[in-house]
């Protein structure tokens, strides 16, 4: 690329615009190459940059705001009570309902007739995205309009909370509380999610807890269709970052528009659930701009256990693949994340991990303890038959023998231990003494009981499972693994069929 970029070119760098298709504008990739190896370039940038900071300061002088309660700021419906939060586009006040008396809060661009192009534009795509999402955890757009001074307003629900860090500050929830909260935050995400609107701002920050505990996302000023373009970082003159630069995605930083989709989203819920597990951010964020560009690109994360002891393994799983650097290797949803975090609370299997038969072995017994505990004591005399036949002791009387043992008094235990010992009869049955020999091998024996297990004891998914246990660990310690890992995962099955799931209580240790 010969020359240097025109206004217009540096411009839609700036606002990461796309070229024209129906012009002969550059792409805005060939733009960034020249960008890149153009000292001149690079200056009339900066120099842009600095006119729009003069400008800046030119509309604060020209456009001072005035106490809302002087009559200097009048909307029609509403009586203007307090400032609440004055931002970069706009200044938010608590206000009445005239007509019901409705306490709100009211958002009006901050510049009124100065405000640049740009500026309006954001500020209506803040409306429009908002008020296309109805749900219990995003805060609702009731109304807008525009004042007698040409100003852009729009009338939202007023939330009586703190920000999600101060919240957790002051209220210091439990981890269990946190992660319930965090579920909340991703409930309103994945319903922006829905309306085709990516949030691209989650941060703390824009997240309320109202009264009741419910969390709220608000804040949709760089909000986008999840088919239009991006938006790039916003860099001060000093070269530092300002914004949420904490909490963008690798591929934000990058500028590459084509890469982010809702996975952008994800990864910034991942680094809020990180500081909400551990109080700190996930990576440093102090310095130039560049330097934390490349720390956050290059550096992976410590993890989160490594800052909290005893933290769930799983929990630091599903943190840890939120926050990829790859999108590719993130959650692909929202949802899907939301649906981990509520299986750490419920101690069942992560979709993140590997679902190892030994795995949701774990899981299943960390939720069903007494239930696991039970069926290994009925099927104990069954456990030491198993394990301990070897060459020379395949005699049916054994089991009629363990069989009268174990019978217990009930009708139901008595037909339970009925089936067991006609079960190993069936079993011995099968193998022919005269043709086997004495060098008969267990695995062979452990084959044939795995094919009848599930037909023999099909009343009592409790003997199934249990018989399926041991079999799976029998086969495991003999080395044959991949049958051990097939019974392991048919004995999850028949117990999870007769066992409720309680949502136990999650303790970080």
């Amino acid at each position: 690329m010969s020359g240097h970029l025109s206004i217009g070119e540096l411009e839609r760098l700036r606002a990461d615009e796309p070229a024209d298709e129906r012009s002969n504008e550059r792409a805005l990739d060939d733009l960034r190459a020249h960008m890149e190896s153009c000292a001149t370039c690079k200056g009339r940038l900066n120099e842009l940059d600095q006119l729009d900071a003069f400008a800046e300061q030119v509309r604060e002088l020209a456009s001072p705001e005035q106490p809302a309660q002087d009559g200097a700021l009048q909307i029609p419906g509403y009586e203007l009570s307090h400032e609440i939060h004055r931002g970069g586009q706009g200044i938010v006040f608590a206000a009445t309902q005239v007509s019901t008396g409705r306490q709100v809060a009211v958002k009006v661009l901050l510049h009124g007739v100065l405000a640049s192009q740009k500026q309006r534009m954001r500020f209506e795509r803040e409306v429009d995205y908002a008020a296309r999402i109805n749900h219990p955890n995003v805060v609702a757009i009731i109304d807008r309009g525009t004042t007698r001074d040409d100003r852009g307003f729009f009338v939202m629900e007023l939330i009586d909370g703190p920000t999600l860090d101060g919240y957790l500050e002051t209220h210091r929830p439990t981890l269990e509380q946190r992660l319930r909260l965090f579920t909340e935050i991703c409930d309103g995400v994945q319903a922006a999610h829905q309306r085709g609107v990516l949030h691209r701002d989650l941060k703390p920050g824009n997240i309320l807890i109202d009264q009741s505990g419910r969390a709220k996302v608000l804040d949709f000023g760089l909000a986008k269709d999840d088919l239009a373009d991006s938006v790039t970082i916003a860099r001060t003159v000093a070269g530092e970052f300002m914004g949420t630069l904490a909490y963008a995605s690798p591929e934000q930083l990058r500028a590459n528009p084509d890469a982010i989709d809702s996975r952008a989203d994800v990864y910034a819920l991942g680094v809020i659930l990180y500081e909400m597990v551990t109080g700190v951010l996930p990576h440093d964020m102090t310095g130039p701009i560049d330097t934390v560009i490349r720390r956050v690109l290059e550096q992976p994360p410590k993890r989160p256990s490594a800052i909290v002891p005893k933290l769930d393994p799983d929990l630091d799983t599903v943190i840890l693949h939120a926050i990829e650097h790859d999108p590719d290797r993130r959650y692909r949803s929202v949802d899907s994340f939301r649906a981990d975090v509520l299986a750490v609370l419920e101690h069942r299997p992560i979709m993140a991990r590997r679902s190892s038969a030994a795995y949701q072995l774990r899981k299943f017994a960390g939720r069903h303890r007494v239930g696991v505990l039970l069926s290994s004591v009925v099927m104990l005399g069954l456990l030491g038959t198993l394990a301990g036949l070897s060459v020379g002791i395949v005699r049916a009387n054994a089991a009629n023998r363990i069989a009268e043992q174990r019978r217990l008094e009930a009708e139901t235990e008595l037909e339970k231990q009925s089936m067991v010992s006609t079960f190993l009869n069936d079993l011995l049955a099968e193998v022919d003494p005269g043709q086997s020999g004495p060098d008969m091998r267990v695995t062979e024996l452990l084959d044939v009981a795995s094919e009848q297990a599930g037909d023999q004891f099909g009343p009592y998914p409790d003997l199934r499972g249990a018989m399926q246990l041991v079999l799976g660990e029998t086969y495991t310690r003999l080395g044959s693994y991949a049958q051990g890992e097939q019974e392991l995962l048919a004995a999850i099955a028949s117990l999870e069929a007769i066992e409720p799931s309680p949502s136990g209580s999650l303790a970080m240790g």
